[in-house]
């Protein structure tokens, strides 16, 4: 009997200073990098007309880091997307309500679409996206992109 007394009055100690510790947090947790996000609004339109329906999505790209994002578009066209990253996101457009058919098809897809934006940390004021003015744009990156024909040598237009 004598000895489990010494063992327990040995041995508490060590049991209140393991308790202390994990109860205080000094226990090895990972470590979360924070993301710098921020609440996006906006309106998309086509031909000044509001988009409706469907979503916005936010995915981060080009060393941006951050979760893909997504909002609700309002029958105004307007839109409300939380904890969106900080930084160059591409944005497309789900379930809208965009014609003809193969707009909807090139604004719905990341790897077509030509919307990006910066999204700063302190936004200035709503995010205005038009169409329109977005498939100019997409346009001319095409013909800047093109190559020319190939002719014959010493031959020109």
């Amino acid at each position: 009997m004598m000895d489990q007394r010494r063992v327990a009055f040995w041995l508490r100690p060590f049991i209140l200073a393991w308790l202390s510790l994990a109860l205080s947090g000094c226990v090895d947790e990972p470590v979360r990098e924070l993301m710098p996000v921020t609440r996006v609004t906006g309106k998309v339109t086509q031909g000044g007309r509001p988009v409706r329906g469907g979503w916005i999505e936010f995915l981060p790209i080009d060393g941006t880091v951050g979760d893909l994002r997504s909002a609700r578009m309002n029958e105004d066209g307007s839109f409300q997307a939380d904890q969106v990253a900080v930084g160059l996101n591409v944005i497309r457009l789900v379930n809208t309500s965009i014609q003809p058919v193969a707009a909807a098809t090139v604004f719905g897809r990341y790897d077509m679409t030509p919307i990006r934006r910066t999204i700063p940390a302190r936004p200035t004021g709503p995010l205005v996206i038009e169409l329109l003015e977005e498939a100019q744009h997409l346009q001319k990156s095409s013909r800047r992109h093109a190559r020319p024909e190939s002719r014959p040598p010493g031959e020109s237009r």
